[in-house]
């Protein structure tokens, strides 16, 4: 997914430019940003067992940071599916809840696929304003920090 976001470009040439001094500044920005989205994420993931919403991982590194599902069935939720083959069985408990036949769920996905919910793009656009916020704020430390 692609995210637009105003004065990264200017953080990224203080980072190219001062990488020692930007450093820090850079990472609290990509961490807060990273928890800026999971906590949308939390908001706009549909419930189930609650592992799509609370399984995460976060992963910050030197100018870098990456927000993952451990979620196998995530990439699903967020694109959907083409038609394939899904065991009755395997469906029993989340069709129970529903009050829904597995089976005739099972035969749907099979014929249909599965219809898109793509919870994480909304999360990110709900985190745009947000994420914003944290790289002017690290633009600005790390030229106050420059100028002393």
């Amino acid at each position: 997914m692609k995210l637009e976001i105003k004065g990264l470009d200017k953080l990224i040439k203080l980072g190219n430019l001062f990488p020692s001094v930007a450093e820090k500044h850079i990472n609290t920005a990509i961490s807060r940003s990273l928890v800026r989205i999971l906590g949308k994420q939390k908001q706009e993931a549909p419930v189930n067992t609650g592992n799509l919403r609370d399984n995460w991982t976060i992963d910050i590194g030197r100018f870098r940071g990456v927000l993952k599902s451990n979620a196998k069935y995530s990439s699903a939720i967020e694109y959907g599916t083409k038609p394939h083959f899904v065991s009755g069985e395997t469906l029993k408990p989340w069709a129970a809840k529903r009050g829904l036949n597995p089976w005739a769920v099972s035969k749907s996905i099979q014929k249909k696929g599965t219809k898109a919910n793509p919870f994480f793009k909304r999360s990110l656009n709900n985190a745009e304003s947000g994420i914003e916020k944290e790289i002017a704020k690290a633009i600005n430390d790390t030229i106050k920090q420059i100028i002393k």
